[in-house]
């Protein structure tokens, strides 16, 4: 049975904190994230406790992606990145490095979303809990096989998420600018 993507990230992580690794890669099995770019990934992970792979960055980029599936990406994180007040180019980007103080300071079973709004939440918790964000520039290629999982479902739950924390978040005066 799938349970979704936040919910397979978080198994992933427990196994690992487990046993104590020092990094985890969120890096998506169909091909769409070049390994061959983790190594930078990995060597700003040394110094930051979460590194997102951003394709929307000077250096970053998407081939073989219809204009609709870049709009999709481009205005979901634009308004997490608005709602939030976060700075950050790709809040829905897969490809990541987290250490493992910043996993292990996170309740994890509170973790509410299940799909792409997993990502738009780590990125939050890292950001409100003062735990260094790096951004590094990737290229991310559509999948040749296989279909995206992306949802008008999946879709709503992080746009509810987004909408509900950014309001919450002004309502307590925790977010001014």
């Amino acid at each position: 049975m799938k349970l979704g993507l936040g919910p397979a990230y978080i198994s992933g992580f427990h196994w690992g904190l487990e046993r104590n690794y020092d990094l985890f890669v969120e890096i998506d099995a169909d091909g769409s994230h070049s390994p061959e770019q983790l190594s930078k990934l990995l060597d700003s992970g040394l110094n930051h406790d979460l590194v997102i792979g951003t394709r929307w960055m000077p250096g970053g980029s998407i081939v073989n992606w219809p204009w609709y599936r870049r709009a999709i990406s481009k205005l979901g994180t634009f308004y997490a990145a608005k709602a939030l007040k976060l700075e950050y180019r790709d809040l829905t980007s897969g490809y990541r490095v987290l250490n493992s103080e910043f996993l292990s300071s996170l309740n994890l079973a509170n973790i509410s979303n299940k799909g792409y709004g997993f990502q738009i939440e780590i990125a939050f918790q890292a950001f409100a809990n003062g735990f260094s964000i790096d951004e590094v520039p990737i290229t991310f290629v559509e999948r040749e096989l296989g279909r995206s999982k992306m949802t008008l479902g999946i879709a709503l739950e992080a746009f509810k998420f987004v909408s509900y924390l950014g309001f919450t978040l002004r309502l307590q005066g925790l977010l001014r600018r």
